[in-house]
C-alpha cells in the first residue's frame, strides 16, 4: 500500500535508571487508595521490586506508576532500578492502550480520566472488563441529559422546524 507507513515492531530491553528520573504518566488511568498504597509499600519491603516499570523513550512511565510513587515515598529516589525500555517511542495511542492493558489487575480505574483521555481507545475491543465503568457512564449520560434537557429540547424543536421547512421547499 502506497502512503501507509509501517511502524517498527516494538522490542524491549532492560536498562538501569534512577527512580527520581522517571516521569509519571499524566493520564494514568489508575488511582490507588491509601490502604492499597500501604499494601504496596509492604509488598515492596518484603519482595522488593519484582515487576519492573515500563517506560517510553522519554522515561515517562507507561506501566508501574504506583510502584514508582511508592519507591519515591519510601525514600528510594536515588536508587537505580531496572526498567523496560522500548526500541522506539510509543505513539500516544500505544501508550494509552498499554496503560489500560497493564493496569487491569490491581487498584481502581479513575473513570474521569478514562472518560476524558481514553475515549479514543476501544476498551471493549481490548478485552478489558472494567468494573463499574458502564454504570458510571450511564450515570454521566443521565446527568448530562438532565443538565442540558432545555438545550436538547430547543435543538430538537429547531431541527424539526428546519426539516419541516426543507420538506415544504420540495
Amino acid at each position: 500500500m502506497k502512503g501507509v507507513q509501517r511502524m517498527e515492531q516494538l522490542k524491549w530491553e532492560t536498562k538501569k535508571v534512577k527512580v527520581k528520573d522517571l516521569i509519571q504518566l499524566d493520564i494514568n488511568p489508575r488511582k490507588i487508595s491509601e490502604d492499597k498504597k500501604q499494601k504496596l509499600v509492604e509488598s515492596l519491603e518484603k519482595f522488593n521490586l519484582v515487576e519492573i516499570p515500563a517506560v517510553n523513550t522519554d522515561l515517562q512511565i507507561i506501566g508501574g506508576n504506583q510502584r514508582v510513587i511508592v519507591l519515591l515515598l519510601v525514600g528510594r529516589g536515588e536508587e537505580e532500578i531496572d526498567v523496560r525500555f522500548p526500541n522506539r517511542k510509543l505513539t500516544k495511542k500505544e501508550v494509552k492502550e498499554y496503560a489500560l492493558i497493564s493496569n487491569t489487575h490491581a487498584g481502581e480505574f479513575d473513570f474521569e480520566i478514562l472518560d476524558l483521555e481514553f475515549s479514543d481507545i476501544p476498551i471493549e475491543e481490548l478485552g478489558i472488563e472494567i468494573d463499574g465503568w458502564d454504570d458510571w457512564r450511564s450515570k454521566q449520560d443521565a446527568y448530562w441529559q438532565v443538565k442540558h434537557k432545555k438545550t436538547i429540547t430547543k435543538c430538537q424543536k429547531r431541527l424539526k422546524r428546519i426539516l419541516y421547512s426543507a420538506t415544504c421547499l420540495r
